[in-house]
Formats: C-alpha cells, structure tokens, sequence
C-alpha cells in the first residue's frame, strides 16, 4: 500500500485519534475519504482511495479509522450525518466535501469498493454546494 495523502488514526490512543481526526475536519482544506474499521478489504479501499487523491497540493485526502468506536460521535456532527447508517458497521467508508459535509457513503456490500466507486464517491464530494 502507498502511503500517501493518508492519515491512520492511532487505535491505541483514542484522545489522539480523536484529535486527529478533529484537525483533519475543522482546521484542513481537505475532501476526505473516510474509510472505515479494519482488514483486507479496507486496506483495498485505502489505497484505492489513495491513488485517486491526486497531487500534494490538490484538497483530496485519506482517513483510515479503523477503530470507529472511538470516533464515532465526532462523525455524527458532521453536516448530513443522518446519511450514515445507524449502524456504521452497515458502512465501509463515506465522502465529505470542503465543507465537512458527508456526500456519498459507501456501503459494505459495495467492499471493497472499485476504482470507479472510489471515484465517484470522490466526484459527489466535489460538486457544488449550492
């Protein structure tokens, strides 16, 4: 896996998960990727993710939780949270725009998700707030 554009948030530390994740949301200008829990096919998706995230300077980013529970009320203040299921383990991942709002979510019986899906999902994120 390449590890670029992408952020792993710690699962043996959870106020410093917490932390980075809150960075990545509030103070970064970035369209996150989202990618949820852990095993081979998040690490799929991850670097699906990654190689679609383009160019240092461009906003497209990658978080990998692979602990959910520690996050989980972080993620339910998110713009049009109510888009996630209840159950997040119902979801392998999900898009936010610029403005940390979720836009696609990507479902676990689409995982892992293919090249097009991780595009498309990415494409949803960016288009026009308005």
């Amino acid at each position: 896996m390449e590890i670029h554009k992408i952020t792993i948030l710690p699962t043996d530390d959870k106020a410093l998960a917490r932390k980075m994740l809150i960075n990545l949301i509030e103070e970064q200008p970035y369209i996150l990727m989202v990618v949820l829990h852990k095993g081979p096919n998040a690490e799929k998706f991850v670097d699906r993710a990654s190689k679609l995230a383009g160019a240092e300077n461009e906003p497209r980013w990658v978080v990998w939780v692979r602990k959910v529970d520690q996050i989980e009320d972080i993620l339910r203040e998110l713009k049009n949270h109510d888009r996630l299921p209840v159950d997040l383990n119902e979801a392998q991942g999900f898009s936010t725009s610029l403005g940390d709002e979720v836009r696609d979510v990507i479902l676990m019986e689409d995982s892992p998700p293919d090249i097009v899906r991780v595009m498309l999902a990415y494409a949803r994120a960016e288009r026009s707030e308005n």
